[in-house]
Protein backbone atom coordinates (compact mmCIF):
# COMPACT_ATOMS: atom_id res chain seq x y z
CA UNK A 1 0.00 0.00 0.00
CA UNK A 2 2.88 2.44 0.99
CA UNK A 3 5.02 2.24 -2.47
CA UNK A 4 1.23 2.50 -4.04
CA UNK A 5 1.45 5.84 -2.54
CA UNK A 6 4.59 6.48 -3.28
CA UNK A 7 4.16 6.08 -7.17
CA UNK A 8 0.69 8.31 -6.83
CA UNK A 9 2.97 11.06 -5.77
CA UNK A 10 5.86 10.65 -7.61
CA UNK A 11 3.11 10.27 -10.29
CA UNK A 12 1.25 13.63 -9.44
CA UNK A 13 4.52 15.36 -9.26
CA UNK A 14 5.26 14.80 -12.52
CA UNK A 15 2.23 15.57 -13.94
CA UNK A 16 2.39 18.82 -11.95
CA UNK A 17 5.54 19.54 -13.19
CA UNK A 18 5.10 18.66 -16.76
CA UNK A 19 2.40 21.34 -16.55
CA UNK A 20 3.23 24.00 -18.86
CA UNK A 21 2.29 27.18 -17.69
CA UNK A 22 1.43 30.27 -19.99
CA UNK A 23 4.47 32.46 -20.46
CA UNK A 24 2.54 35.26 -21.73
CA UNK A 25 2.42 38.25 -18.91
CA UNK A 26 0.72 40.25 -21.32
CA UNK A 27 -2.68 41.98 -20.71
CA UNK A 28 -5.19 41.32 -22.71
CA UNK A 29 -5.86 44.73 -22.83
CA UNK A 30 -3.85 46.20 -25.82
CA UNK A 31 -1.41 48.94 -24.36
CA UNK A 32 0.61 51.26 -26.79
CA UNK A 33 3.49 53.16 -25.96
CA UNK A 34 4.88 56.75 -28.15
CA UNK A 35 7.90 56.26 -30.28
CA UNK A 36 8.58 58.86 -32.72
CA UNK A 37 6.96 61.71 -34.74
CA UNK A 38 8.46 63.34 -37.91
CA UNK A 39 8.64 65.58 -39.14
CA UNK A 40 7.83 68.28 -36.41
CA UNK A 41 5.92 70.82 -38.45
CA UNK A 42 4.09 70.75 -41.68
CA UNK A 43 2.29 73.46 -44.58
CA UNK A 44 -1.06 73.38 -43.16
CA UNK A 45 -3.57 71.69 -45.61
CA UNK A 46 -1.15 71.54 -48.59
CA UNK A 47 -0.57 68.06 -49.18
CA UNK A 48 3.07 68.75 -49.96
CA UNK A 49 4.12 66.60 -46.91
CA UNK A 50 2.94 63.92 -44.25
CA UNK A 51 3.55 63.53 -40.89
CA UNK A 52 4.59 59.87 -39.74
CA UNK A 53 3.65 58.51 -36.33
CA UNK A 54 5.37 55.65 -34.80
CA UNK A 55 4.01 53.28 -31.47
CA UNK A 56 5.32 50.17 -30.05
CA UNK A 57 2.21 48.14 -29.10
CA UNK A 58 1.24 44.98 -26.74
CA UNK A 59 -1.60 42.79 -26.93
CA UNK A 60 -1.57 39.65 -24.99
CA UNK A 61 -4.37 37.71 -26.85
CA UNK A 62 -3.05 38.95 -30.44
CA UNK A 63 -6.71 40.21 -31.35
CA UNK A 64 -5.73 43.16 -32.94
CA UNK A 65 -6.82 43.86 -36.59
CA UNK A 66 -10.19 43.98 -37.90
CA UNK A 67 -11.77 43.04 -41.06
CA UNK A 68 -10.94 46.00 -43.52
CA UNK A 69 -14.27 45.41 -45.47
CA UNK A 70 -16.34 45.80 -41.95
CA UNK A 71 -16.91 48.74 -40.36
CA UNK A 72 -14.55 48.80 -36.88
CA UNK A 73 -12.11 50.60 -37.53
CA UNK A 74 -8.53 49.83 -35.08
CA UNK A 75 -6.25 53.00 -34.48
CA UNK A 76 -8.05 56.40 -33.62
CA UNK A 77 -6.70 59.71 -33.22
CA UNK A 78 -8.21 63.14 -31.55
CA UNK A 79 -6.48 66.43 -32.66
CA UNK A 80 -5.92 68.13 -29.47
CA UNK A 81 -7.70 71.40 -30.84
CA UNK A 82 -11.05 69.65 -30.41
CA UNK A 83 -11.49 66.45 -28.90
CA UNK A 84 -15.28 66.20 -29.19
CA UNK A 85 -15.03 64.82 -32.91
CA UNK A 86 -12.87 62.19 -33.86
CA UNK A 87 -10.15 63.14 -36.20
CA UNK A 88 -8.86 60.24 -38.29
CA UNK A 89 -9.47 56.60 -37.69
CA UNK A 90 -7.46 53.72 -39.41
CA UNK A 91 -7.53 50.01 -39.83
CA UNK A 92 -4.40 47.56 -39.00
CA UNK A 93 -2.43 46.82 -42.16
CA UNK A 94 -3.66 42.94 -42.64
CA UNK A 95 -1.72 40.62 -40.21
CA UNK A 96 -0.71 37.22 -41.08
CA UNK A 97 -2.52 34.60 -39.06
CA UNK A 98 1.04 33.02 -37.76
CA UNK A 99 1.66 36.28 -35.82
CA UNK A 100 -1.57 36.42 -33.93
CA UNK A 101 -0.88 33.33 -31.28
CA UNK A 102 -2.75 34.24 -28.11
CA UNK A 103 -0.47 32.14 -26.05
CA UNK A 104 2.65 34.34 -26.88
CA UNK A 105 0.47 37.77 -27.47
CA UNK A 106 1.95 40.29 -29.75
CA UNK A 107 4.21 42.63 -29.72
CA UNK A 108 5.88 45.49 -32.59
CA UNK A 109 5.66 48.93 -34.06
CA UNK A 110 3.50 50.45 -36.53
CA UNK A 111 3.85 53.80 -38.37
CA UNK A 112 0.62 55.44 -39.73
CA UNK A 113 1.25 58.54 -42.34
CA UNK A 114 -1.21 61.18 -42.59
CA UNK A 115 -1.16 63.70 -44.98
CA UNK A 116 -0.74 67.62 -44.07
CA UNK A 117 -3.73 68.25 -46.97
CA UNK A 118 -6.22 66.47 -43.90
CA UNK A 119 -4.40 68.85 -41.38
CA UNK A 120 -5.38 72.44 -41.37
CA UNK A 121 -5.15 75.50 -39.22
CA UNK A 122 -8.14 76.73 -36.96
CA UNK A 123 -9.92 79.33 -39.94
CA UNK A 124 -9.48 82.26 -37.51
CA UNK A 125 -7.21 84.76 -39.43
CA UNK A 126 -4.35 84.67 -36.22
CA UNK A 127 -3.81 81.21 -37.13
CA UNK A 128 -4.28 81.27 -41.39
CA UNK A 129 -1.63 83.94 -40.63
CA UNK A 130 0.56 83.01 -38.56
CA UNK A 131 0.09 79.42 -38.13
CA UNK A 132 -1.17 76.55 -35.78
CA UNK A 133 -0.35 74.05 -33.29
CA UNK A 134 -1.73 70.89 -32.37
CA UNK A 135 -1.12 67.46 -30.51
CA UNK A 136 -2.68 64.30 -31.35
CA UNK A 137 -4.47 61.92 -28.62
CA UNK A 138 -3.96 58.45 -29.94
CA UNK A 139 -5.55 54.44 -29.05
CA UNK A 140 -6.31 51.47 -30.41
CA UNK A 141 -8.68 49.03 -30.03
CA UNK A 142 -8.96 45.09 -30.63
CA UNK A 143 -11.35 42.97 -31.90
CA UNK A 144 -12.45 42.19 -28.51
CA UNK A 145 -13.43 45.74 -27.89
CA UNK A 146 -10.79 46.54 -25.69
CA UNK A 147 -9.34 49.98 -25.58
CA UNK A 148 -5.56 50.68 -24.72
CA UNK A 149 -4.40 53.61 -23.14
CA UNK A 150 -4.24 57.16 -24.15
CA UNK A 151 -1.10 58.32 -25.93
CA UNK A 152 -0.21 62.18 -26.70
CA UNK A 153 2.49 63.32 -29.43
CA UNK A 154 4.46 65.64 -29.41
CA UNK A 155 3.23 69.53 -30.58
CA UNK A 156 2.88 69.29 -34.70
CA UNK A 157 3.30 72.86 -36.13
CA UNK A 158 1.43 73.76 -38.93
CA UNK A 159 3.08 76.82 -41.22
CA UNK A 160 0.76 79.09 -43.03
Amino acid sequence: MKWQLVVLTVLGVFLFAACKKNSNSMSPIPAIRFESMTPDSLKAASGEDSVFITFHLTDGDADLGNNPSGQNKDIFFYDSRDTTQLFYSSFFPNIPGELKNASTGMEGDCTVFINSAFIASRPDSIHQTLGDTLHFIIYIKDVAGHESNRITTPDLYLRP
